[in-house]
């Protein structure tokens, strides 16, 4: 079961990004040869990158791939890592937990109204759930990370094993 838990987004990843590509693919071959086109394919490839995308913020959460400037980890003393990592995770729990709350709250009102996909005829929540669940599991893969960080004794992954920015031995010229 933990390993379910803890491969849960990267499961999905690997059967969206296929199936997304499969679709796109045979509609393209199909369209361009003029013998068919798959009136479904161009919404369903949106709504899996759509699955995509929120649910691979959170895979990347979980294996601290997004983006960082490195520079203030760099210049700043090894005791404010940890306070810094902290500070960087507080600002990301107040996005991710707003965007839960507020994602929560639009499909809630698409699945009172009834809406649905015009081609698939899917109900149009189901595709803004999207945004709650990628969202909540990017929060709380990110709790993971920095919990699992602090217990490894590391202040900083990538700039533990990294020497100390030096100003002065910077030639320029």
């Amino acid at each position: 079961m933990k390993k379910v838990i803890d491969n849960f987004e990267e499961f999905f990843l690997a059967i969206l990004l296929p199936c997304m590509c499969i679709v796109v693919f045979v509609n393209t071959v199909g369209r361009y040869t003029g013998t068919f086109s798959i009136d479904w394919a161009e919404e369903s490839a949106r709504y899996m990158m759509i699955w995509l995308v929120f649910l691979g913020i959170s895979a990347a959460a979980k294996n601290n791939a997004h983006f960082a400037v490195g520079v203030v980890f760099l210049l700043s003393p090894r005791k404010f890592h940890i306070p810094l990592r902290l500070f960087i995770l507080l600002l990301v729990l107040v996005f991710t937990v707003t965007a839960t709350i507020l994602g929560l709250q639009y499909a809630s009102r698409l699945q009172s109204m009834g809406q649905i996909s015009p081609a698939l005829a899917i109900p149009m929540w189901v595709m803004y759930g999207a945004i709650p669940v990628g969202c909540c599991l990017m929060a709380v893969r990110s709790v993971q990370f920095f919990v699992g960080q602090v217990r490894a004794g590391r202040s900083h992954p990538d700039f533990d094993d990294t020497p100390k920015f030096d100003p002065n031995a910077v030639e320029i010229g």
